[in-house]
């Protein structure tokens, strides 16, 4: 990821022409952005936008511009009209696309937004999401796999939060966060059990019908919960002595993960259920543990990697988790936010 070294002055004029582009660019495709939803990012500007009015409300909605742009961009977070963040990859003439992801969100919008949602004229599945969590894609791989619809609205996590997030994760302020007709049930693995408990009618069932079953996935979901994201974290952020330690440590859970899954197809046996719908958004992370660890997961757990591959051909999978390169770069942003040099 290039650096680039900006005057204060030359740094508030990237940022405001930047806003300025992604402005226009609404403007004009507004009447598109209606009508449709398109795919990944990729190395060029990507601007996502919430539409929201009284006919229809979509948000995240992306889509391409032919514009190349260099070096690097700040967040800018503005309650009234846009909030920002990049990523950046290589392209193959070795220069560097920033790709900006962005949302933009008027407070009339958002007011609306909230009212709608909060007050429970919205009667359907609301889930509030981040792009990049893990944690918000295993409410979506869970829905998918039943069938059930869900509108999925973006939030800015890196600025100022939204009101309506604020408003309904009070206590940890983090997505994901589903609404169902308006109330809220907030993380993951709860979100997971309420979608079992409020629809038990439709298949397929992530937990089993059995007590001890049931009990041995919500450990092993629990197990995961606890270890692999927050050691992994440690492992891009630290140095030294403590990288050398949150390495051993993932390490060890990785091998505890393997000899839990042993031989079977899934964790729960052979059908794809509660446990890896638990761990497998985090295997998009797993390039960006195994770049600042020094290891390879297909080396040292095989079985584990092909659990992974196995899950990854699921179309509830594969529209869902995020590229690994996508991961890394991501990981290049909340580094740069941190301050860390390697």
């Amino acid at each position: 990821m290039a650096a680039v070294e900006w005057s204060s002055t030359r740094r508030a004029f990237e940022v405001a022409w930047l806003a300025l582009v992604a402005l226009l660019v609404a403007a004009v495709l507004d009447d598109e952005l209606t009508r449709e939803r398109t795919g990944e990012m990729r190395g060029v500007l990507v601007v996502s936008v919430a539409v929201d009015d009284t006919r229809d409300s979509r948000s995240g909605v992306k889509f391409d511009v032919n514009l190349d742009l260099s070096g690097m961009v700040d967040i800018v977070s503005d309650q009234n009209t846009l909030c920002l963040a990049y990523k950046a990859e290589p392209s193959s003439a070795a220069s560097v696309h920033t790709v900006l992801h962005s949302v933009i969100h008027t407070q009339k919008e958002r007011k609306k937004e909230l009212q709608r949602m909060v007050a429970g004229e919205e009667k359907g599945l609301v889930l509030l999401d981040f792009w990049v969590s893990p944690f918000a894609q295993r409410c979506r791989i869970a829905l998918a796999e039943k069938g059930l619809a869900c509108e999925s609205v973006e939030q800015e996590l890196l600025g100022e939060k939204g009101e309506l997030l604020l408003r309904s994760n009070p206590v940890h302020k983090k997505v994901p966060v589903l609404l169902h007709a308006g109330r809220a049930v907030c993380e993951s693995l709860v979100i997971l059990e309420y979608i079992e408990d409020a629809f038990p009618e439709v298949a397929p069932r992530l937990l089993s019908a059995d007590p001890l079953a049931r009990a041995h996935a919500r450990f092993w979901a629990d197990y995961v919960d606890k270890t692999v994201y927050g050691i992994g974290t440690r492992l891009w952020k630290l140095k030294g002595e403590g990288r050398a330690a949150a390495r051993a440590e993932m390490l060890e859970t990785l091998r505890t993960l393997d000899g839990e899954l042993g031989g079977k197809a899934f964790f729960g046996g052979e059908a794809f259920g509660f446990v890896d719908v638990a761990l497998i958004p985090l295997t998009s992370w797993f390039y960006s543990y195994e770049e600042h660890g020094g290891f390879s997961v297909q080396e040292e757990f095989p079985r584990l990697a092909e659990w992974a591959r196995r899950c990854g051909e699921r179309e509830s999978v594969a529209k869902i988790l995020t590229r690994p390169e996508d991961v890394l770069d991501f990981i290049g942003l909340l580094k740069k936010c941190y301050g860390i040099v390697e």
